[in-house]
């Protein structure tokens, strides 16, 4: 599991290295360099001394990330490569450890082209026509949402060229902290990202143009982000190896926990049979089904393992309050999952507002669950349990009153900030989904494709957590891992069958699979 970092926190460490260490900000440097030259030599080898179609292209900007493309070309040319430097500043701009590097390149008599206007880009144009790699180093971290005409159509050129790639830190055009892209950003073969990487390389849209993401090594003491308190992660196979639960020789259903799943309704019977069937693949021992009467045979036919509670049903065909009594008296030593094919009605509302009130164990709400909370988000802050909430954009943007686009927009901070608010976990769903919670812990997960843009897919995945909840595994941890597997299994699926065709019902059968592989070392 990987840590990544804000530009501030990576700022900061560098700093630290410098003060505490007495690491110069030279070395750091030299090594960025260095560790992006070694992508270059297996990318472009020079082999048995033959040069031909050995030059490379290098586009540097004022800052560090071009003073680290400096030295990557000082160690080309030295190497043997034929290296054409373009600058999208003037010499007299380049300041600190970038000028002491340029100032060395000059030295060891390196021509180059400034790119500063129209007449500057046709050169460059023909620089990428003619070089077999380019180098970007014009911005890195330093992007903060501005670019000027000429970087911008520059780096349009350098998208045009189809020529490889490789990105210093982050391509430039993309804002490291959140991943989004202004107008134009570098489309990159290969990001060489240093020490740790950003948050932002890990997140939509960025995440398209990063390319194979190399964690280039810099030396820096790893006491050092070890001590630093940082809190964003992203998930991989050793998070899940670590976490997910063992069974003895010896134990029994009740080992594994026992689930009262709350959903369905007149025509969404399927999105709680998909939730029941994550709670039963995650390994819970036990699940009751709390669905209305009419829907209740057709649920226990198509999952006999699942026990069904018959619930009184309202006009609507969902759950009627009435029976609400019932309900509270099963929610003892049960894991409470609700909203599934819920129904948006003011019996479901007032359902999971009474039913977490009285919960005594952590809870998952999905679906029509959170549709329902938006009138009693206070409630969230007084409970003594955690309850993990699994919104998909379209709805979290109605949880906050905002809009889906700026959601999406702000996904990592949207996660955070509610979770933090109310004392919640939030599976904030989509392409690269965010687990946060309360204290400020942050996974991100990078399993999933776009097969499981399909509906059910989120019921599903609520019943996933559930059941690995049941299990005793804590909240933030059990919404992490389930997110996990969830996109684990999916790609699973679609290594088989495809991403146009693959079902929800499909990924719960790869569940399985998933589970047995990321079992073993």
């Amino acid at each position: 599991m990987g840590k990544v970092v804000s530009v501030e926190q990576m700022r900061s460490l560098d700093q630290r290295a410098v003060e505490e260490y007495n690491m110069p900000g030279m070395l750091l440097m030299e090594n960025a360099g260095i560790a992006v030259a070694k992508e270059v030599y297996h990318m472009l080898p020079i082999e048995n001394g033959e040069k031909s179609n050995n030059r490379v292209a290098v586009f540097a900007g004022k800052g560090n990330n071009g003073g680290d493309a400096y030295v990557a070309a000082r160690h080309l040319i030295n190497h043997g490569y034929d290296v054409r430097m373009f600058l999208l500043c003037h010499p007299d701009d380049i300041q600190g450890d970038a000028l002491t590097n340029w100032q060395i390149l000059r030295k060891m008599g390196l021509r180059y082209q400034m790119v500063l206007g129209e007449r500057d880009l046709n050169v460059a144009r023909v620089g990428l026509i003619n070089s077999a790699l380019v180098i970007d180093g014009i911005f890195g971290t330093g992007y903060q949402d501005v670019m000027n005409p000429i970087c911008k159509e520059m780096i349009r050129l350098i998208n045009e060229s189809n020529r490889p790639v490789i990105a210093i830190d982050v391509p430039s055009g993309i804002t490291a902290d959140t991943g989004a892209i202004e107008d134009v950003c570098v489309h990159s073969t290969k990001t060489v990202t240093m020490a740790l990487p950003k948050v932002g390389l890990y997140l939509e849209p960025a995440t398209t143009y990063v390319g194979e993401l190399i964690i280039g090594d810099i030396s820096m003491p790893a006491s050092l982000w070890e001590s630093a308190g940082i809190m964003r992660e992203v998930l991989d196979d050793e998070f899940a190896r670590t976490w997910l639960p063992k069974r003895s020789l010896t134990c029994h259903k009740g080992d594994f926990g026992h689930v009262l799943l709350v959903g369905a309704s007149k025509g969404l019977n399927g999105s709680a049979v998909l939730a029941a069937k994550g709670v039963l693949k995650a390994g819970a021992g036990l699940l009751t089904a709390a669905v209305p009467k009419q829907l209740a045979d057709v649920f226990a036919a198509v999952l006999p393992e699942a026990m069904t509670m018959r619930m009184n049903c309202s006009p609507g065909g969902t759950i009627a309050v009435g029976g609400i009594e019932d309900l509270l008296l099963r929610l003892e030593n049960k894991t409470l999952v609700i909203g599934p094919g819920l129904g948006r009605t003011e019996d479901s509302e007032q359902i999971v507002f009474q039913l977490l009130a009285a919960v005594k164990s952590p809870a998952v709400v999905d679906a029509d669950g959170l549709y329902a909370l938006k009138n009693h988000l206070p409630l969230l802050k007084g409970l003594e349990q955690t309850v993990i909430l699994t919104p998909h954009v379209g709805e979290m943007a109605y949880l906050i009153g905002a809009t889906p686009a700026y959601v999406q927009e702000h996904r990592l901070q949207v996660a955070e900030d509610f979770a933090k608010e109310y004392g919640v976990v939030v599976v904030l769903k989509g392409a690269r989904t965010i687990i946060a919670d309360a204290k400020g812990r942050v996974f991100i997960n990078p399993t999933g494709n776009p097969g499981l843009a399909t509906g059910g897919s989120g019921d599903l995945l609520a019943g996933i957590i559930g059941g690995l909840l049941a299990q005793k595994i804590t909240p933030t941890v059990a919404a992490a891992l389930g997110v996990y597997l969830h996109g684990y299994a999916a790609d699973l699926a679609a290594r088989d069958l495809g991403q146009w065709s693959m079902l929800p019902s499909d990924v719960a059968e790869y569940l399985a699979k998933a589970i047995v592989m990321l079992s073993t070392p």
